[in-house]
């Protein structure tokens, strides 16, 4: 630590002391004597603690001396800490003088050559050579030597042969001082302010206290940097390169005094050299080639990175300076920077990410527009961007504007897409709504509440727009509290235009009204019997049964337009109710992207409407339409979106229980129809029906097979109250449950039956179990059990349903029946039954009482030719198959309403009868109930 500070004393004093010799050839060595005589001062202002030597006064090496020194042969003798030491002894004079940056390093390349090859072989950061000083007493000329060296890149020093605008990796542009290059992006002033000298080396309290004594040393090395940077420029002009380029002096002369009129002059001067709107140099090779890093120091990367630098200090010089923006040159900056703007969008990819101005303060002119609050800035940049936009056959690439200004770009972007709303054609920007929505600044605000009060003059895409835009999706009106950022106008915005949350129960979304088999619209898909080779049209023809003859004829429109455009659709889907005037259309089209395109079909017509991608994706996870209502009867159709192959199934994880009963998720991603686009759902009053759209065809209909039961909530409500074991193991122990089935109990809403069997102790049996719940607290009101024997012929255990119809057999005693299915039947058997039939009534306060038994309500035989029944490709066999029904009859048997057992009977071939010694007997048959409480 002490030697390296010794070699930045000794580097700062010889560095001052040998420029300033330089500019005086006169000046005569010293003698030995003398030469030594300040040697030996020096090197006991080297021995002192590096806190007391900015305190250190010489007595002999004065800064005279000191530059006589320099032409001494004894110095070349000296060691490099104390030559470091000597220099910075020279701090006080007015020797160290320069006429260009690259003087700074001709002179440590003769004292210190050494050192700055080691560094530059090692490619590490070279604060070893960070000079002692500046310090207070140090001359304005001295300060601006020493600030050079400090602040310039350290790249410039590094490689002064290369452009110091390449950029990458191993190019570090940070200024020399500083610790571990942390300012890189800092401006020159910024820099001579906090790290010009020793002051980096100094704790934080320290510096703190020596902060008004830097920024007083900047400010007495301004002029002389100023002046230096003038001279320089004309007397080179941008002939110099590295540290001498004519646009690293620019741009750390617009950092520096950016309102400096020779600065202004200079810019003005060097600007045909610089050429800021010419053709980038072409790539080297083919740019597909190229892999991130391996362009460092492609040209037209370097050249681009110069151009910004040189545009940036351009726009500082006319921001500090309001009357030169009085005439054409900041309107011609302005095409300048759009040009620029172009050619970094045709330059920069997402391989060359260390590239991109956006992402380096340090060249990037647009960040500096932010600065420009003086009247008038604002409103040019506006205007010439709307121009550039609307001349453009195509959107100019304008991003670099809005990104790099903050809140000023916040506001550039929304007000340009204000303006595109209020001229045909498309928009290049939108809003940016998160900006309107903190409402930042006045000009966010104003432009907020004008986008508020266009609500009730659009409809549609637009709306939906705006609404999610200033709602954040609608989240913002259902945050419970509303959140105090959210303004007056927008809360009222929320209660008129948006009723439910994007993620909306299914259940109960209205008062009394839910998405149910009763209100939602039935679905049939088609696809194209050849895939996407289909080869005709023919097969689409299906989805004109049961529609309306005008809205058929939109139909046929509809696909005659895509048939016209070249189109194919792959598969086609509709839903529909009866009775309603709108039919939904979704079609799939054969092509690799799988395009929806998604209609509404009625008597007034076609139309198309679009889907925010908010719907078709949650978390990135696809979503597809899984159910379709009308809840509010207002004509706009209401759409469910989730995950269609999961919006029906359980899947035995405790996630189950967030499940409905039916194993239906109970939320799902709701939007209305509103015009051309899918909106938020909006809960208007009932409209008048339109004439119908549509009937369901007989191949829409499908029979119900029974409700799928979520084992969950079951599980939760039975096990332990029934003593019963849920969950499936390869040996089933006693009481596991086998299988379930569920059905809402017909005359209690809110109430469920479930039916389920469940193993037993005894192999040869199982138990049956019907329950009946209510799920609001989820309690057990009451249950019946029984056994059902199983053997080779009659297993239990097969399919399980409940039979609801209305089995009044007492007066208030309704029979909930319960059928279940047999076993196969043997390959040889002449016949067999199945779909037994049993009855339960509610007995007492808690349970359910038995009244039929498994009474077998279908059956099959075999007649005719017995043997070419069991000969496969002989005649002559017959099969018979009986349907049962059961009903009430009008007589009674101790008070039990008596019920009739009727079949129907066909045969196999046709037009067969079953003899006269058939079995079962002859019906219709009566059942009484017997004496031990059973029908007979």
């Amino acid at each position: 630590m002490r030697a390296s500070f010794l070699l930045r004393a000794w580097t700062a004093g010889w560095l001052l002391l040998c420029t300033g010799l330089a500019a005086q050839a006169a000046a005569t060595p010293l003698s030995a004597d003398e030469a030594q005589a300040v040697l030996a001062e020096a090197e006991l202002a080297m021995r002192l603690p590096s806190r007391q030597r900015q305190g250190f006064r010489a007595q002999l090496a004065t800064p005279e001396r000191v530059e006589r020194l320099l032409h001494s042969p004894a110095l070349a003798e000296a060691s490099e800490p104390l030559r470091a030491q000597v220099l910075a002894l020279a701090g006080p004079g007015e020797g160290l003088r320069f006429d260009q940056p690259s003087d700074v390093l001709a002179l440590l390349e003769r004292l210190l050559p050494a050192e700055l090859a080691r560094a530059r072989d090692a490619r590490r950061p070279l604060f070893s050579l960070d000079l002692p000083g500046p310090y207070p007493h140090w001359s304005g000329a001295s300060i601006a030597w020493a600030g050079l060296w400090h602040c310039w890149p350290r790249a410039a020093w590094l490689e002064p042969q290369r452009s110091p605008f390449r950029r990458g990796a191993e190019v570090d542009h940070a200024p020399l001082a500083g610790p571990g290059g942390a300012v890189g992006a800092e401006e020159f002033r910024t820099c001579l302010n906090h790290h010009n000298g020793a002051q980096h080396l100094l704790g934080e309290a320290e510096r703190a206290a020596a902060q008004a004594a830097l920024q007083d040393m900047t400010a007495r090395a301004t002029p002389v940097l100023s002046a230096a940077f003038a001279r320089h420029l004309r007397r080179a002009g941008c002939a110099g390169q590295g540290p001498d380029d004519c646009v690293l002096v620019l741009l750390a002369w617009s950092q520096l005094a950016p309102a400096d009129p020779e600065l202004w002059q200079a810019l003005q001067r060097l600007e045909s050299a610089v050429a800021p709107s010419a053709p980038l140099p072409g790539w080297r090779k083919d740019p597909g080639s190229y892999q991130g890093h391996q362009t460092l120091g492609e040209p037209r990367h370097v050249e681009l990175t110069r151009r910004a630098a040189f545009l940036r200090a351009k726009l500082a010089a006319l921001l500090a300076e309001p009357a030169r923006r009085a005439g054409p040159a900041f309107g011609t900056l302005l095409a300048q920077l759009s040009e620029l703007a172009r050619q970094h969008a045709d330059t920069i990819d997402w391989r060359w990410s260390q590239f991109d101005l956006r992402s380096d303060a340090r060249f990037n002119p647009w960040a500096l527009l932010h600065l420009g609050a003086e009247e008038g800035v604002f409103d040019a940049v506006l205007a010439h961007l709307d121009r550039e936009v609307a001349a453009a056959s195509s959107c100019p690439p304008q991003q670099l504007w809005f990104e790099s200004s903050g809140r000023w770009g916040e506001e550039l972007r929304s007000l340009l897409a204000e303006r595109a709303q209020r001229r045909p054609g498309p928009s290049c920007h939108g809003l940016d709504w998160a900006a309107l929505r903190a409402g930042a600044t006045p000009a966010l605000r104003a432009l907020r509440e004008r986008q508020l009060a266009r609500l009730p003059a659009v409809s549609g895409a637009e709306r939906e727009r705006i609404l999610s835009g200033l709602t954040a999706n609608g989240a913002d009106c259902f945050a419970a509290p509303l959140p105090a950022a959210v303004p007056v106008a927008v809360a009222a915005a929320c209660r008129r235009w948006i009723h439910a949350p994007q993620h909306a129960p299914l259940k109960a979304l209205m008062p009394g009204r839910s998405v149910d088999a009763e209100t939602e619209f039935q679905t049939q898909t088609w696809r194209a019997p050849g895939g996407h080779q289909a080869p005709d049209w023919d097969w689409l023809e299906a989805g004109a049964e049961g529609l309306s003859a005008p809205v058929a004829a939109q139909w046929r429109a509809l696909l005659a337009g895509l048939q016209a455009e070249g189109r194919k659709v792959f598969e086609a889907t509709q839903w529909r109710r009866p009775g309603h005037s709108q039919v939904l259309v979704q079609l799939v089209l054969a092509d690799n992207a799988g395009t929806r395109q998604r209609f509404t079909l009625s008597a007034q017509g076609l139309q198309r409407f679009e889907v925010p991608p908010r719907f078709e994706k949650r978390d990135a996870t696809p979503l597809e339409i899984v159910r379709v209502s009308d809840l509010d009867q207002d004509g706009r159709l209401e759409l469910w979106w989730a995950q269609a192959h999961q919006f029906e199934r359980c899947d035995g994880s405790p996630a189950d229980l967030q499940r409905d009963l039916h194993c239906r998720q109970t939320h799902a991603e709701l939007g209305e129809i509103d015009g051309d686009s899918l909106g938020y759902f909006v809960a208007d009053a009932p409209q008048a029906a339109g004439a119908p759209a549509a009937e369901l065809p007989p191949s829409w209909h499908r029979p119900r097979t029974g409700e799928v039961c979520n084992e969950a909530h079951v599980a939760r409500w039975l096990a332990a109250p029934l003593k019963l074991r849920f969950g499936r193991s390869e040996a089933p122990r006693a009481n596991e449950v086998l299988r379930w089935t569920c059905a809402a109990h017909p005359d209690e809403p809110g109430q469920l039956l479930v039916a389920l069997f469940h193993a037993s102790a005894r192999a040869d049996r199982q138990g049956f179990v019907l329950a009946l719940v209510d799920t609001g607290p989820g309690r057990l009101l009451r249950h019946g059990r029984m056994a059902v024997e199983v053997d080779a012929l009659d297993q239990a255990g097969g399919a399980l349903a409940l039979d609801t119809a209305p089995y009044s057999l007492q007066p208030g005693r309704r029979a909930i029946g319960v059928r279940m299915a047999g076993a196969d039947s043997p390959r040889w058997a002449e016949g067999g039954q199945g779909d037994y039939l049993t009855l339960f009534v509610p007995e007492g306060d808690k349970n359910y009482r038995l009244v039929l038994e498994r009474l077998p309500m279908s059956t099959w035989s075999l007649g005719g030719d017995l043997p070419a029944c069991f000969q496969p490709g002989q005649t002559g066999c017959i099969r018979f198959e009986a349907r049962r029904s059961l009903s009430l009859a009008n007589s009674q048997t101790a008070g039990w309403r008596d019920l009739i057992l009727r079949e129907q009977i066909r045969s196999e071939p046709p037009g067969h009868h079953p003899g006269p010694d058939a079995d079962p007997a002859p019906l219709p048959k009566l059942l009484r109930m017997g004496s031990k409480g059973r029908y007979q």
